[in-house]
C-alpha cells in the first residue's frame, strides 16, 4: 500500500491548496539538499502564504496571476534572447512590490511572439539564478510531472513499500534504472510500439535467455 509522508482529515470540500501549510512541515528534506525551492502552479497561488514563506526564508517559483496588483521597484535586466527553436523572446527581470501584501518579490517575464507570455514570481536572487533559469526551473517541474506519469503508467510504481525518504529514493532510482535499461533494449532490438510494448515483452520473456527471443 502507499504510505503518505503526512495526512490529516478535512471536510469534503476542503481546497487542496489550503492543505499545503499543514503538510509542508511533514516533508522530510534529504540531508544532501542544501536548500529547497518550492515550485507551484497557479492553483497554489496565495500571496499571504508566500509572504509567510519569505519571512521563513523559504524559496519558491510560481506563475504570477494576470490580475495581480503590483508596482515595479527596480528593473534589473531587459534583453532579447533567441530560444533553441529560433524564436526571439524578450526577457525582463524586475523587483516588484505586491499591492496585496506589501512585500517585495522578484518578477521574471518571458514575452513570446504569440502573446503567450510566461510571468513568474520568485524569492530567488538574481545573483544566484538569472531570469532564464527561473523559467527553466518552472519548466522542469512539468518535465518531472510527465516523467512520473510515464513511470507510473509503464512500471507500476504507484505503490511504495518504504515509509522513509531514503527508502522511497531507492525505489524511485531503481525504477529509473529499469526504465533506462528498457529504453536501451528497445533501441538495440528495435521494438515497435514504444515503451509500453517494450515492458510487456520484457515481462513476457523475463525468464528466457535473450538468444531465444532474438
Amino acid at each position: 500500500m502507499k504510505h503518505p509522508l503526512g495526512a490529516f482529515v478535512t471536510r469534503a470540500n476542503y481546497p487542496e491548496s489550503d492543505a499545503f501549510p499543514v503538510l509542508a512541515g511533514d516533508v522530510e528534506v534529504h540531508e544532501d539538499l542544501d536548500s529547497v525551492i518550492f515550485v507551484f502552479d497557479k492553483g497554489y497561488v496565495n500571496y499571504g502564504r508566500f509572504a509567510g514563506m519569505k519571512n521563513d526564508d523559504m524559496d519558491f517559483v510560481t506563475p504570477l496571476k494576470d490580475n495581480a496588483k503590483h508596482e515595479v521597484v527596480e528593473r534589473v535586466h531587459d534583453f532579447e534572447h533567441e530560444q533553441p527553436d529560433g524564436e526571439e523572446v524578450r526577457v525582463t527581470d524586475e523587483y516588484i512590490e505586491l499591492g496585496t501584501v506589501g512585500r517585495e518579490y522578484r518578477k521574471v517575464t518571458i514575452m513570446h511572439d504569440d502573446d503567450d507570455d510566461e510571468i513568474y514570481l520568485t524569492t530567488l536572487s538574481h545573483d544566484e539564478f538569472d531570469a532564464l533559469e527561473i523559467g527553466l526551473i518552472y519548466g522542469v517541474r512539468w518535465l518531472i510531472e510527465i516523467m512520473f506519469r510515464e513511470l507510473k503508467q509503464y512500471t507500476n510504481i504507484q505503490r511504495f513499500h518504504s515509509m522513509t525518504l531514503n527508502g522511497v529514493f531507492f525505489e524511485v532510482y531503481c525504477t529509473f534504472l529499469a526504465y533506462i535499461l528498457a529504453d536501451y533494449y528497445r533501441r538495440q532490438y528495435p521494438v515497435h510500439g514504444g515503451m509500453p510494448r517494450t515492458f510487456r515483452l520484457i515481462r513476457n520473456y523475463w525468464n528466457q535467455p535473450l538468444g531465444e527471443y532474438g
